[in-house]
Formats: C-alpha cells, structure tokens, sequence
C-alpha cells in the first residue's frame, strides 16, 4: 500500500479535484445550484486521470530512474512494471468514462485531457520548455474539463477560457523550475511550495467573480492536501 500511494502520488490528488471542481463552480449560472452528481463524476475523472498520469510517468522514467531515484517504487521493485501498465489503463478508463458521465461536453473534455497527459508523459518532456508547457496544459484542460461539465452556455466567457490559461500558465512556470531539481537542489522546495500554492489559486479564482462559497469549499481541500502530505510517504 506504501508503494501505491507513492506511486500516484496521493497527497497531491485534492489539487487535481480542486481544479475540475473549480471550473465547474465557476460556470455554474448565477444562483444555479451545483449538481453534486456531476461533481463526484468530475472528482472520479479528474482523480484518476491525474493518478493514471503519475503511474504512466513512472513508467516512461523506469530506466532513468534506476540509476537516478533508485528508491522508487518501480526502480526498487515494491510495485511490478506490469501491475503498473494495468493500474494505468484501469485509471485511464475510469477517467474517460466518469468524464463523459458528467455531462456529454465534459468527456470530450476528458478525452483531450488524456490526449495531453500521454504526448506529456511519452513524447513531450524530454524538453525543458515543451515539457513545462504541456504539462501546463494537462492542469488547464483538468480545470477545463469542469468548465465543460457546466450545463448551458457559460455565463461569461471570461471564467469558460481564462482560468484553464491562468492555471495552466502557473504549471508550466512551476514544471519549468522543476527541470533544474537535478542541478539546484533548492528548486525542490520552491516546487513543493508552489504545488501547494494550486488549491490557493484555484479558490482566488472564485472569489475573484465574487463566488466565495465556493471558494471556501475549494480551499478546504488544502489542509486535506496537506494532512496527506505530512502522514504519507514521500514519492521521492
């Protein structure tokens, strides 16, 4: 169980369910009340479409990894490569398919999602900046995927485009400072503190457009995120 929660992650999953919830809350039209329905579909895409994207990583860095974090879960051999591969495809289909049970445009949302997250994860990260910027994609499109999920034509489409960039531009600079980890061991801290700072953002967001219930709701999944981090094991 250890080496599973490393694996994918897990402390950091509330970031990923902040995200689609926020996108959904802000679209929402004035006084419209939240499906909670929609939303624990989106929280079962967004969930295990950011886990599946950790396992699929681990597996893209297996041979790099064990030479460079040889105490990784697949490298030191507490979690099979195989079991891997079948975790990462049960992930990914449950992602697709809660996100197209959200709401019909939530799972093409989800499909682009997957699209992104797999040209990150076996193509576009062996570059510094291609990299960074595709990672910022993934978390943009996650937000977009709650955006999408927001039934009838978004009340503006200031809260349906910008928020997925604004989010997405912050990943990219902090997947950025994260390629030079290697080099610069303090980068380490700058990412875990800025990887903290996504439930923040997500819930400024809301109380930007004056959504500050929601707000609240979002950034109680901060200590969540925290708690978690603190009593599981670290990936590295």
């Amino acid at each position: 169980m250890s080496a599973l929660l490393r694996l994918l992650r897990f402390p950091l999953l509330p970031t990923a369910l902040a995200d689609s919830a926020a996108g959904y809350l802000l679209n929402l039209p004035d006084g419209a009340p939240p499906s909670w329905t929609v939303l624990l579909w989106l929280a079962a895409a967004s969930g295990s479409l950011y886990m599946g994207g950790m396992v699929l990583n681990d597996l893209m860095d297996l041979e790099r990894d064990r030479t460079l974090h040889p105490s990784r879960p697949l490298p030191k051999g507490t979690f099979s490569p195989a079991g891997a591969a079948a975790l990462f495809a049960v992930l990914f289909s449950v992602g697709g398919v809660a996100g197209g049970l959200a709401t019909g445009r939530s799972g093409w949302a989800a499909a682009a999602l997957i699209a992104a997250i797999v040209l990150y994860d076996t193509w576009l990260k062996r570059w510094r900046i291609p990299g960074s910027l595709a990672m910022g994609a993934c978390r943009g499109l996650n937000l977009f995927l709650g955006a999408a999920a927001a039934q009838g034509a978004p009340t503006s489409e200031t809260t349906y485009w910008l928020p997925p960039l604004v989010l997405g531009a912050y990943i990219a600079s902090v997947t950025w400072l994260s390629t030079m980890e290697e080099t610069r061991p303090e980068a380490t801290r700058w990412v875990a503190r800025l990887l903290r700072g996504i439930i923040p953002l997500d819930a400024a967001m809301l109380l930007v457009t004056g959504r500050w219930l929601a707000a609240l709701a979002v950034l109680a999944l901060l200590p969540v995120s925290l708690g978690l981090r603190r009593r599981l094991p670290s990936h590295e």
